[in-house]
């Protein structure tokens, strides 16, 4: 049974019931039917009462109102209820008008599809145009991107730098695939130095023919810093290092083109070798398997090597032969 307690003077609680032992209040106000709403709330806050009756039962909130007005009209009234009467001149403000004009104002979700839309053209734009990201953290630029559309946040600087490294990674990938199905390429290699020798780069590119598209491609593999001195091995090891971050093995390569720098030249030549002697590594790897030794099989060998050389010497003329692990080629 519900504990009687201290009489509540709000006119509220003509249309509310209060259950101390449940912490419940119950609407009985009477609808069609002379059926009671019977809507139960937790608490006893006056205001979560007020907005059930003023959005459930009209009627049952106008005649709350004018008890409000005559109660403000005597002495005793207390403020609260003075206020509440206050919205029946102006136009009364709903939460939900106020949850409904606030999303009216908010900028679009990063995971809809008209945020994605412009922020790839944002990153696409960058990309092309090899502008700063920086950009995007100024205000001016902001205040560009909010007059253009309002409601797409334009993300900052870290954002799209992130965005153009999963694009970069995502077409590095694709390219590797299409490298993996071409036959031979042509590596080349250049490099510069800044005015004054303060940095110096070297330009690893390829080019090659890709059989399943039907077309012929130009990439940058790799932009090294190197530092000073330029030494043949120093280039040769960048080199080394583009062709394994490309999955590149040296007998795809078919030529190599340089200028006639000294330093480069060398560093072409030391490729070579290593190429050279990975080969004869893999030949001794080979002839040391069970029924790999003997020399009937190397005079055999020996005897198809000589006969194949003489022949490519006759076909090929001036240009010179491959090799049997495949030579590289300096223009």
């Amino acid at each position: 049974m519900a504990k009687v307690g201290r009489k509540r003077q709000s006119p509220i609680w003509d249309f509310f019931e209060y259950n101390s032992e449940t912490d419940r209040s119950k609407c009985i106000v009477l609808e069609a039917g002379h059926n009671i709403c019977g809507t139960v709330l937790k608490g006893k806050n006056p205001t979560n009462l007020k907005v059930h009756l003023r959005s459930s039962h009209r009627d049952a909130n106008s005649e709350y109102l004018a008890k409000v007005a005559a109660c403000s009209s005597t002495p005793g009234a207390t403020q609260s209820e003075i206020t509440s009467r206050r919205p029946t001149s102006i136009h009364e403000t709903t939460i939900i008008d106020c949850f409904q004009g606030q999303t009216d104002r908010s900028w679009w979700s990063v995971n809809t599809q008209e945020h994605h839309k412009r922020e790839n053209a944002l990153v696409h734009m960058f990309i092309q145009t090899g502008m700063s990201t920086r950009l995007c953290d100024s205000i001016a630029f902001r205040k560009f991107s909010a007059a253009l559309e309002p409601k797409f946040r334009s993300p900052g600087a870290a954002r799209v730098n992130n965005l153009i490294g999963a694009k970069m990674e995502k077409a590095k990938h694709k390219l590797k695939e299409i490298i993996n199905d071409a036959r031979k390429l042509t590596l080349c290699v250049d490099g510069w130095s800044k005015r004054g020798l303060t940095a110096s780069f070297m330009g690893v590119s390829a080019c090659f023919y890709y059989p399943p598209g039907g077309q012929v491609y130009h990439a940058l593999l790799n932009l090294h810093r190197i530092e000073h001195p330029h030494t043949g091995e120093s280039i040769a090891r960048c080199i080394d290092e583009t062709l394994d971050a490309w999955s590149i093995h040296e007998d795809k390569v078919l030529l190599i083109v340089t200028d006639n720098g000294s330093n480069i030249l060398k560093a072409v030549r030391l490729l070579k070798e290593k190429s050279q002697e990975q080969c004869e590594q893999s030949t001794d790897d080979l002839q040391a398997q069970p029924g790999g030794t003997g020399g009937g099989l190397d005079e055999l060998w020996n005897e198809s090597e000589s006969e194949e050389t003489d022949q490519e010497d006759e076909e090929t003329g001036e240009s010179g032969d491959l090799g049997e692990c495949g030579d590289i080629y300096i223009y």
